[in-house]
C-alpha cells in the first residue's frame, strides 16, 4: 500500500449526521454521528506520466480521501427482494457501534470548487494550490483543473534544467554523443543506447526542409 500525505483539512463547524451508502445493496446505509472539528485530507500520490516515465507534480485523479470517524445513529441491512424488504429489521441494534464516512473526491472537482468558492470547508496545506490547466484537444483549447505540489514542481524544474545540454540548451547529450562517434553508427548501436520501453520515433532528413517519417516504436521492439 501507498504511503498517503497530508495534504490539507476538511472542516464540519458542529456536531451533525451523515449517511454512509457505500454497500454492496443500494438500499443499505449507516447513519453516523460525527463531531466537529477539521478532518486530514490525504492523497495516496502523484500523476503518472507514461511517456517521460515520470511522476508529475500533480495530485493523481483517484488519489484524494477523507475519513471521519464517528459512531452509528441507525442503519438498515435488512433482507431485501427486487428492492423491497423482506423480514423486520432493527435499526438502532448497532447503534453507539464506532464507524466512519469516507469521502474520495476527484482532485479536478475537488480543485474547480476551490477555484470557484464552492470548497469553503476545505483548507490545502501552502505547498498545495488549485490552478487551472489548459490543453488542447482536437484542435481547440480546452481547460481543467489540477491540485498542483508546488515544491515537487520546483524540485521537477530543477531535475529538466539539470538535464539540458550546454551547447544547445536542450536535453540532448545523446544527440551530441552520437553527433561525436564515428559517422558510421548503425541504427542498432544508436537504439541500443536507449532503455527497452523508451518510444523512439525515426526521421530521415533528405534535405534542408524536407524530411519524412520512416518508422516507430519501442526501441526494443525496433533492435528485435
Amino acid at each position: 500500500m501507498k504511503e498517503k500525505m497530508l495534504i490539507g483539512y476538511y472542516t464540519i463547524p458542529e456536531d451533525t449526521e451523515m449517511e454512509n451508502h457505500g454497500f454492496e445493496c443500494a438500499a443499505w446505509y449507516e447513519r453516523i454521528a460525527v463531531k466537529a472539528g477539521k478532518y486530514p485530507i490525504m492523497s495516496s500520490g502523484y500523476v503518472y506520466h507514461e511517456r517521460d516515465q515520470r511522476y508529475l507534480p500533480e495530485l493523481a485523479d483517484c488519489s484524494i480521501s477523507i475519513e471521519i470517524p464517528g459512531t452509528v445513529v441507525s442503519d438498515d441491512f435488512g433482507a431485501r427482494f427486487c428492492g423491497v424488504p423482506v423480514g423486520v429489521y432493527d435499526s438502532a441494534k448497532n447503534a453507539g457501534n464506532p464507524s466512519r464516512i469516507l469521502l474520495s473526491p476527484y482532485a479536478h472537482a475537488l480543485a474547480w470548487d476551490i477555484l470557484e468558492g464552492r470548497a469553503q470547508n476545505v483548507e490545502l496545506l501552502p505547498r498545495f494550490e488549485a490552478r487551472r490547466i489548459e490543453f488542447d484537444y482536437d484542435g481547440e483549447t480546452h481547460e481543467t483543473a489540477r491540485i498542483v505540489d508546488t515544491e515537487k514542481e520546483s524540485e521537477c524544474m530543477a531535475e529538466q534544467e539539470a538535464a539540458l545540454c550546454d551547447k544547445c540548451g536542450r536535453d540532448c547529450e545523446l544527440y551530441h554523443h552520437i553527433k561525436g562517434a564515428s559517422e558510421g553508427i548503425t541504427l542498432a548501436a544508436l537504439l541500443s543506447t536507449f532503455e527497452p520501453k523508451t518510444g523512439v520515433f525515426i526521421v530521415h532528413h533528405m534535405g534542408a526542409e524536407v524530411s519524412e517519417g520512416v518508422g516507430g516504436g519501442m526501441a526494443a521492439e525496433l533492435l528485435s
